[in-house]
């Protein structure tokens, strides 16, 4: 059982928030989440896959279920792309932001419609407001430590953005998406492709079960599910 007190998340959501991780075989002690939501406003639960006492247990004390999440990979050796794949793919480049006013305007493209499926979108505590400020914060702060911020072209127009890590020979992918009313989803699990300089052996990125056309699309290029948590959430109080 692990907690981590998400300091960061006070200047994104204006409460203080907690997340806890119970892994299957973890020991589960009721005293900590009790402490937890006495000195903060909003805790997240995340779960193993077929915990259900657990899950009774949170839905018990007011836990609200709220999405899964899948942790997954490709080896970049095994990329087979259809011919139609392959020629749609020719259409698209990415571009280095490399400065902090490249960063800003890509920032700038992001509006309150871009992420939907997203839990804070989704709840009717937080809404668009609260999802559109968490992510552009957490695309900076990502910047700020050294994660490669890319700009998406569709045929020479700007289309989106994606932010990941390297290390370890692992590509990490930590935030992607398209700009509103771009319908060009197949640049999600396949820009990876597009780097001139492959220097990493396995693409990860982690996504919610929420956006199922994302999901639809990860499948399709038969990425390996690594993991899958389920995602329970309470506020102690309210905004």
């Amino acid at each position: 059982m692990k907690t981590i007190n998400c300091y960061w998340e006070l200047a994104n959501l204006d409460c203080r928030v907690a997340e806890v991780s119970i892994e299957t075989g973890d020991s589960f002690s009721e005293e900590i989440l009790f402490d937890l939501e006495k000195n903060y406003d909003y805790i997240v639960l995340k779960f193993a896959v077929a915990d259900y006492n657990h899950y009774l247990w949170a839905t018990k004390h007011q836990y609200a279920f709220i999405e899964t999440q899948l942790s997954l990979q490709k080896r970049m050796k095994d990329w087979h792309l259809s011919p139609a794949d392959s020629r749609l793919l020719k259409n698209f480049s990415i571009m280095d932001v490399n400065d902090l006013s490249g960063l800003n305007k890509v920032l700038d493209k992001i509006d309150e419609n871009m992420f939907t499926t997203d839990r804070i979108y989704l709840d009717p505590v937080f809404g668009p407001k609260y999802s559109t400020r968490r992510y552009k914060n957490w695309i900076r702060s990502a910047f700020e430590r050294g994660a490669s911020l890319q700009k998406f072209l569709f045929r020479n127009k700007e289309i989106g953005f994606g932010i990941a890590r390297i290390e370890d020979n692992v590509m990490y992918g930590i935030l992607g998406g398209l700009y509103s009313g771009m319908g060009l989803g197949i640049i999600a699990p396949t820009y990876p492709l597009l780097y001139e300089k492959k220097d990493f052996e396995w693409f990860r990125p982690k996504i919610s079960m929420n956006n199922t056309p994302v999901l639809r699309l990860y499948n399709h290029f038969n990425f390996e599910i690594t993991n899958v948590e389920y995602v329970f959430v309470k506020h102690i109080s309210h905004i």
